[in-house]
């Protein structure tokens, strides 16, 4: 992380003296002269430190750092002055406004080491519980250990999941949830932090559990119930030669140290269980899960086994295989007593299966692992079609491991300056000027390199940390919408993307108005893109929220019109001021006359509702000329411009009327 460290002095020796020693330690560093002049800087730009004289005309160091504090409590302040009366500096310190005071003269040594210090409070403060914000807001079943492995919190989708309340594991041994873990496996997981484990909890449901952050001395652990339905755990007791989880490990490993050849591990799932269990009830799904165990288990031969692992899920053990072809017809076999329709209860139900394999040795040769592996297979083939069984593949598991890595990386992100903002033009089709750009999130990684939006979006989101990255991009641009008045640029309004999740936070309204006032942003100046999707999961929910912040002044975009309900009717019942018509509608607009007929209905009817039409992944002429003739309002996509970094997209800015490599508008 670099920090920006804001030096306010009214001695002008001592400002140039304090720079070079900041900067040739790495720091960026801004200069005022006075407190004045630094409480404007502060609106220009994002400061983690501030160093200040005390005594200074008009606003003393103590004042500045107390004006600070009302608007950004964030900021560390420091204090570097050789006045010594002892009342101000207690004063000074009790407040809270200064983190520390030192004095004047100083030792270059000594100030680096409270600089460093003061970086650590800042992470402190802007992060003052990473853990709490991620328990409060991701929808993960999400656990804290202290170092000895001692649960100190849980959050609500656990409790909801282990059906508890917060306060009955509180300092609980994470071990007395995972009986069937051994205190040295436990500890072994505990102590490597980008390890996954696979066990059953208490209730003896299958259960992944990983790492997902730690500090000094806490861990935050995630835990995925493999099982559909928490609430649902069949009693097959009463059937002889099912195994269970500890049974079947055991058969596996013996049968691997025993023969060289091919053994397999099937874990199969009844496809769309949980509308079944839903439909039915437990006590009627429950006697369906002993009759899929019952017809499995008269279906095996020699050198077959059967294991019940937890809720829909079975294990089928193939101990004497030729090679994947004759697995294949096996478990064919196997399944075969199901492919008429099963008589349950004076019903006829017809039952698919997801079902993925792993092959010892190829895959592993350890049973944990092959089951593991089979079950992560299973547990992505979800096509539900007819005898499709899917393999184990590394592909399988390096994709979760990606997953697991980009979700650990997005922690502290914002703090490592990994992200950055794009800017991709839209350009009116009346004059052929830029009037509004769409702010667009990247993220270059220094060891998973660049990552897509699509990627780590939706895991961000997942995990709960969209809230802090979406915040920063708004801040982000509207401090670059400020940077473009200043220059003298001509810019109505920039886009933001806003997720669902962001919407649902009860503060993002306050948050979007305390960043208008800050950087002086009229809210006209800022639209906020939300997905049709998304709007129209809760039509009633998203009116009231979305109607909330139209009432700031804030433009409202329905991003991706098309994709989903495509109802103009729609769009009379929310406070929207543009749709963006989707680049699926307008793939096929230069050959396709009914394409073509329905965009230009849909852009005629928006105008007479008094909304602006954009249209994006434009990139074709024949486009660009059709959307002109239709009267369509903007245009976005790499016909004109690919999204571009700030230095690029002021160099085109100032090229007004847009002059790009394509731009043929009038």
């Amino acid at each position: 992380m670099t920090s920006t460290v804001l030096i306010v002095d009214d001695e002008a020796a001592v400002l140039r003296s304090l720079e070079r020693l900041l900067v040739r330690a790495g720091y960026k560093v801004i200069a005022a002269c006075g407190a004045a002049a630094a409480l404007e800087l502060l609106k220009q730009h994002q400061i983690q430190i501030i160093l200040t004289d005390f005594r200074m005309p008009l606003m003393c160091g103590n004042e500045l750092l107390k004006e600070v504090k009302q608007s950004e409590p964030q900021i560390v302040g420091l204090i570097l002055s050789g006045y010594a009366d002892f009342n101000a500096v207690v004063e000074t310190l009790n407040s809270g406004v200064a983190y520390k005071f030192l004095q004047k003269p100083w030792t270059d040594e000594l100030l680096l080491s409270e600089i460093r210090l003061a970086e650590t409070e800042y992470k402190r403060r802007t992060q003052p519980d990473l853990h709490t914000q991620l328990l409060i807001s991701s929808q993960d079943a999400l656990m804290e250990l202290d170092e000895k492995g001692d649960i100190l919190r849980i959050n609500a989708a656990l409790a909801k999941l282990w059906q508890l309340n917060a306060t009955d594991v509180s300092h609980s041994q994470l071990s007395d949830f995972l009986p069937n873990l051994s205190a040295v496996q436990l500890q072994q997981f505990l102590a490597q932090p980008q390890t996954t484990i696979l066990c059953l909890d208490r209730q003896q449901h299958e259960i992944e559990l990983s790492h997902r952050s730690s500090t000094e001395d806490t861990l935050l652990l995630k835990l995925e119930r493999l099982t559909p339905l928490p609430q649902f755990n069949s009693d097959l007791s009463n059937l002889s030669n099912l195994l269970n989880h500890q049974h079947v490990c055991q058969l596996i490993d013996s049968h691997i140290s025993a023969q060289p050849g091919l053994i397999a591990v099937a874990v199969l799932d009844i496809g769309n269980f949980s509308l079944i269990n839903d439909t039915m009830g437990y006590d009627q799904t429950d006697m369906l899960i002993n009759k899929v165990a019952s017809l499995l288990l008269q279906q095996l031969k020699a050198d077959q086994h059967l294991a019940y692992l937890s809720g829909d899920k079975f294990a089928l053990i193939f101990t004497n295989c030729a090679d994947e072809m004759a697995l294949q017809l096996q478990i064919t076999e196997c399944l075969s007593v199901f492919d008429q329709p099963l008589l349950h209860e004076d019903r006829l139900m017809q039952l698919n299966f997801n079902l993925g394999y792993a092959i010892a040795p190829e895959d592993s040769t350890v049973a944990e692992k092959l089951l593991w592996y089979a079950n992560l297979a299973c547990r992505t083939n979800r096509s539900n079609q007819h005898h499709f069984y899917m393999r184990f593949e590394q592909a399988i598991l390096d994709s979760k491991q990606q997953q697991f890595e980009i979700s650990n990386a997005l922690y502290g992100e914002l703090e490592n300056n990994g992200f950055s903002l794009n800017f991709q033009p839209k350009i009116s089709l009346c004059d052929g000027r830029i009037r509004q750009a769409e702010v667009l999130l990247r993220w270059n990684h220094p060891t998973l390199g660049s990552i897509s939006p699509a990627l780590f979006v939706p895991i961000a989101e997942r995990d709960g940390q969209i809230i802090r990255i979406g915040f920063w991009v708004l801040e982000q641009a509207l401090l670059s919408l400020r940077s473009f008045y200043q220059q003298g640029l001509e810019i109505d309004w920039l886009s933001v993307n806003v997720s669902g999740r962001q919407l649902q936070d009860p503060a993002f309204s306050d948050q979007l108005q305390h960043l208008l006032t800050k950087y002086q942003i009229k809210p006209e100046q800022i639209e906020l893109e939300v997905t049709e999707t998304y709007l129209m999961e809760d039509l009633q929910l998203s009116n009231k929220v979305l109607s909330e912040l139209h009432q700031t002044g804030v433009r409202i975009s329905m991003d991706d019109f098309g994709t989903g309900y495509s109802s103009l009717a729609y769009l009379t019942k929310l406070p929207i001021d543009e749709v963006k018509l989707d680049r699926s509608l307008l793939t096929e607009l230069s050959s396709d006359l009914q394409s073509q007929g329905m965009v230009r209905n849909i852009i005629r009817m928006a105008h007479e509702l008094g909304l602006v039409v954009t249209a994006e992944g434009i990139e074709t002429l024949e486009q660009q000329q059709l959307l002109q003739m239709m009267d369509c309002d903007l245009i976005q996509g790499y016909f004109y411009s690919k999204p571009l970094n700030m230095q690029h997209f002021v160099e085109i800015l100032k090229q007004q009327p847009f002059a790009g490599e394509h731009s043929d508008v009038n």
